[in-house]
């Protein structure tokens, strides 16, 4: 005999479902045993009240009541017109919310890897406190918690946050701000949690509470345990993010870059490692807090106050058009898919945040990830593309498939490429007839390979990567590559711009090997206000615009350029120093005629709008 599933995850699909035709169609009745059932993003998935009654249980077939073992329960977009729906508590997670409202796209998704318990938490609201411009996300991982029993702290947790942060915006006093209002947030909800279980120690009188699921703690489950807590609160166009403990929260943007939210607090961090040798206690070989605890902040945690607290790191931003989503997760994912690695698959998933959430969550399960996972993923405004015609100044421009649905791309399987490629957008068709070349070198490149051979191995991936990545992004080609030296074509000239751009920016924020940050010719270098100027590989750039020979190489199958337009560009490059980004003469024209051919738009829609004066360094070929 096969043994039914005991979780059922049909997530994201096209279902639809005729409770009336129960003879014949699949019911959860069957299968009473479910742990976790996952009906969300069936949009057109509807249960229907039925007064039909299982003979076997007499309840009615649109009971999920029936479903005694039942930990979680996803019902995301899907309609429902029964009330027979178990309630949400510490033994059980329920999800109902929709998963797209106004500007702001919602999805989850999580597993519960070996566990047979709940532990982890999730809370969004759009209308935070009845206001059309807040919205609040929140996640909570449970850590530590007494084996085959449902977390207590992180129910707890998401029980008393809404309501204890939405006072203490509301009496925000004039010369207070957002910040405070987190930071009470944090340490009132750890102070109701903990005086519980200190008074259970000292034997003293407790007062009873507005929440009853605090008089449930008790030293023996609850004093070791704690959860890691962290919200996004989005006001107008600011975004303010707080966190304890291990969750982390990424802003991805539209140019393939991406901005940490969140600060880890690792007990191996030397801010924390101080801090928690000063309060008396210690950090194992292993890294963890006390020999024990994997985090250094938390809710909760009470047998080892005081080397914890639950003083949030608190950060805030103003959002802008860049900005595009926003991961949420636990440190179970983070363990397994890196940064890139997550912010390519949600350029992949972009209109579908539920997709995008059960995407990320399989390629970590995927990678080896057996505990439990929570991913919540958040859009930002219209992500829609918005079509243009036909007509266009620059022809074969970067990111075809947001502007040309017509246009026929390069086929994948021409250059197998590498993985992390092969998730981001197609190689464009190589450019013809006028266009921008850039040529690119490192600097000191020969001394560095003979002095630092193994770590300028490490290196020159990582520029590669970095080369190759903003290639696919901003819709650049790759011609061909002489050592370290790039040759690239781009169909117009901000598409060229854009890419050193980015290509500098981070070159300066790239995680190079130690030896090569320890040279002279590679160091960290600020200037008078702080701000890095240059840091590892320093790479030269050369951009050129002109209409160079183009051939097709019959032994690569690449497009290659030729003629005088390709000298002078290489020779633009030889000019420019490390870090520089040097433009030939008939580039700055190009980019002029851009402004002008912008001004007199700008004209015809604003009469009364100021001129920008926009002056160019000419350097002559």
């Amino acid at each position: 005999m096969v043994a039914l599933p005991a979780e059922l995850n049909v997530g994201s699909n096209q279902l639809k479902y005729n409770i009336s035709n129960w003879p014949y169609d699949w019911n959860w009745h069957w299968n009473q045993k479910l742990r976790y059932l996952n009906f969300s993003g069936n949009k057109r998935f509807e249960i229907k009240q039925s007064h039909i009654k299982n003979p076997d249980t007499g309840e009615d077939y649109d009971s999920l009541l029936v479903l005694k073992e039942l930990k979680v329960l996803g019902l995301i977009d899907v309609t429902l017109t029964t009330t027979s729906v178990p309630d949400q508590n510490v033994d059980m997670r329920i999800r109902t919310t929709a998963s797209e409202l106004e500007t702001i796209g919602y999805g989850v998704s999580d597993s519960m890897g070996m566990r047979d318990v709940v532990s982890s938490r999730d809370i969004f609201i759009q209308k935070f406190r009845g206001n059309e411009n807040e919205v609040l996300i929140c996640s909570f991982d449970g850590k530590s918690g007494a084996p085959h029993k449902s977390h207590r702290i992180s129910h707890l947790a998401k029980s008393l946050l809404v309501p204890s942060f939405t006072n203490e915006l509301n009496r925000l006093g004039s010369n207070e701000d957002v910040h405070d209002a987190i930071r009470r947030t944090f340490l009132t909800l750890n102070k109701e949690i903990n005086s519980i279980l200190a008074s259970q120690k000292t034997n003293n009188y407790t007062p009873p509470s507005a929440n009853p699921d605090l008089a449930s703690l008790n030293l023996i489950d609850d004093a070791k345990a704690g959860c890691s807590v962290a919200i996004i609160y989005i006001k107008d166009k600011r975004l303010y993010t707080a966190n304890i403990g291990d969750i982390e929260a990424l802003l991805s943007k539209n140019n393939g870059d991406y901005t940490l939210l969140t600060q880890k607090h690792d007990p191996t961090n030397r801010p924390e490692f101080e801090r928690i040798r000063a309060s008396g206690g210690y950090v194992s070989g292993d890294g963890a807090l006390d020999g024990i605890l994997p985090v250094s902040r938390g809710v909760g945690f009470f047998q080892y106050l005081p080397h914890t607290h639950s003083g949030p790191d608190i950060k805030d931003i103003e959002l802008t058009a860049a900005d595009d989503m926003i991961i949420l997760a636990s440190k179970v994912f983070w363990d397994y898919v890196s940064y890139d690695l997550a912010v390519d698959i949600l350029r992949q998933e972009k209109d579908d945040p539920m997709i995008a959430a059960q995407k990320l969550r399989d390629y970590a399960i995927c990678y080896g990830a057996t505990d439990k996972i929570a991913v919540m993923v958040i859009t930002l405004g219209q992500q829609k593309s918005k079509k243009f015609g036909s007509n266009s100044l620059y022809h074969n421009l970067g990111r075809e498939n947001d502007l040309f649905t017509n246009k026929k791309r390069r086929d994948r399987a021409i250059q197998p490429g590498d993985l992390a490629l092969r998730r981001l957008e197609d190689e464009i068709e190589p450019p013809v007839g006028d266009l921008a070349l850039v040529f690119t070198d490192i600097k000191n490149s020969t001394l560095l390979w003979d002095t630092y051979p193994v770590a300028m191995r490490s290196a020159i991936k990582l520029h590669n990567t970095i080369m190759r990545r903003q290639l696919r992004i901003v819709g650049g080609y790759e011609v061909k590559t002489e050592g370290d030296a790039f040759m690239v074509s781009f169909p117009s000239p901000t598409a060229a711009l854009l890419w050193c751009f980015n290509v500098q920016h981070q070159l300066l924020t790239e995680d190079w090997p130690t030896e090569i940050l320890e040279t002279d010719q590679c160091c960290e270098v600020t200037d008078g206000k702080g701000n890095v100027i240059f840091r590892g590989l320093s790479v030269r750039m050369g951009v050129h615009w002109g209409s160079p020979v183009c051939e097709l190489d019959m032994v690569t199958r690449r497009m290659d350029y030729f003629g005088p337009m390709v000298n002078r560009a290489s020779r633009v490059s030889a000019i420019a120093d490390g870090g520089q980004i040097a433009m030939s003469s008939d580039f700055c024209d190009e980019i002029k005629n851009l402004y002008e051919i912008h001004e007199k738009i700008e004209e015809v829609k604003q009469p009364l709008a100021k001129h920008t004066k926009v002056t160019f360094l000419r350097v002559r070929s």
